[in-house]
């Protein structure tokens, strides 16, 4: 290649200056023709180089230079290939990986382009390819990868079998862990997913994104206080994401931790983040209307029915006044497909909640007013804890 003359030349350079200055020195009648012809020389070595240095421009020209002297070969084709890919230009890509398999290239070249089959949602091509290369060499990379194909068709037991398989043969190959770990999610194996998290961060632990499912396995988990420590760490590592401060602040609401629910969802409002309408004027409600300290929305335990509830405190009057708040929180305008709506809501008698043992039901219906012509209702209850 051209760039390993580079260093080689200064000494050839050196070598023939000092040669011209000798004879120069020599033939002082001739000194005006010789410069000339060195300055010649140096000026077409000038424009040559620069016109090299136009193949040097990215991958894409190198390696199209390379096959106009080498087409019988599979190196350039697939770099070229790997090149296009990354520019999204698949079609162009696949020829050249075709290409480049045809002149027999090895399990590299099957990798690369099953990653292409996979990026454009042709599943099973990739995983035959895949195939190809494990049978060529079973490295774990490609067992993670035919994996992952595996995972996407919604074959979680082949999936889970191959992600095992490549983590055996490298435990360090981080991106088995994460794609085992959404494997896990699906199936509902919040322990599991959250271990291969956990194995993840040993290798990347500034990844934000991580900590963020972490935190999320946690609270599926029923762990909220440990679903604050990853969210933190997640924000900790990427401030600028709403994502994080709302689901940290659902959280916070979990843990009955208005103050710091309430300083989270108003910071994820500030980044764009939508906040449920049901979580952020809730709160605000309470705080400014009643001031009942032990107020959050969950969903309590045994009660999966119930879309909303509450604590409150055992003073009755401030409970019931606790219920209207909560439903007028939701009598708010919004838009739905450009109409303005208006929820219009009905609130039942409490009555003994059969699903909770300190709780109180309260049946409520909410009329959403679109049109004269149309109207949509909504019915249930919510429950309301005595504590």
């Amino acid at each position: 290649a051209d760039r390993f003359t580079y260093i080689a030349y200064i000494g050839l350079f050196f070598i023939c200056c000092y040669y011209l200055q000798q004879y120069v020195e020599t033939h002082a009648t001739q000194k005006s023709m010789l410069l000339t012809g060195f300055g010649c020389y140096l000026a077409i070595f000038g424009i040559m180089s620069y016109k090299q240095c136009g193949i040097w421009k990215d991958s894409g020209t190198l390696w199209t230079r390379v096959i106009e002297f080498y087409d019988n070969t599979p190196l350039p084709f697939n770099n070229r290939a790997n090149h296009l890919r990354d520019l999204k230009q698949y079609d162009a890509a696949l020829k050249d990986y075709s290409r480049a398999i045809e002149l027999k290239a090895g399990h590299a070249t099957y990798n690369s382009r099953a990653k292409l089959f996979f990026i454009r949602n042709e599943d099973q091509k990739a995983i035959l390819d895949y195939n190809k290369a494990i049978e060529m060499n079973p490295m774990a990379e490609y067992y993670v990868n035919r994996g992952a194909a595996n995972a996407k068709l919604g074959n979680l037991p082949n999936a889970l079998s191959d992600l095992t398989k490549g983590l055996e043969l490298d435990p360090t190959w981080k991106v088995g862990y994460l794609n085992r770990s959404i494997v896990y999610n699906q199936q509902g194996q919040y322990d599991l997913a959250l271990g291969d998290l956990d194995k993840y961060l040993k290798y990347d632990p500034k990844n934000a994104d991580i900590w963020y499912e972490g935190g999320r396995c946690h609270r599926a988990l029923n762990n909220p206080t440990k679903a604050i420590e990853y969210y933190s760490r997640a924000i900790q590592f990427n401030p600028n994401s709403g994502l994080y401060y709302l689901e940290r602040g659902k959280t916070y609401i979990a843990l009955g931790q208005q103050a710091a629910a309430k300083t989270d969802l108003n910071k994820a409002l500030q980044l764009g983040e939508k906040v449920e309408q049901a979580f952020l004027p809730a709160i605000l409600s309470i705080q400014q209307s009643v001031g009942v300290a032990g107020f959050v929305v969950i969903k309590p335990p045994g009660c999966g029915s119930n879309p909303f509830a509450g604590h409150v405190a055992t003073n009755v009057a401030r409970r019931n006044a606790c219920a209207r708040i909560i439903l007028k929180a939701f009598d708010f305008v919004r838009m739905r497909d450009g109409v303005e709506v208006q929820h219009a809501i009905t609130l039942g008698k409490p009555e003994r909640c059969a699903n909770c043992v300190t709780g109180l039901a309260i049946t409520f219906q909410i009329q959403i007013l679109l049109s004269r012509e149309l109207r949509e209702f909504v019915a249930g209850h919510m429950c309301i804890l005595v504590v």
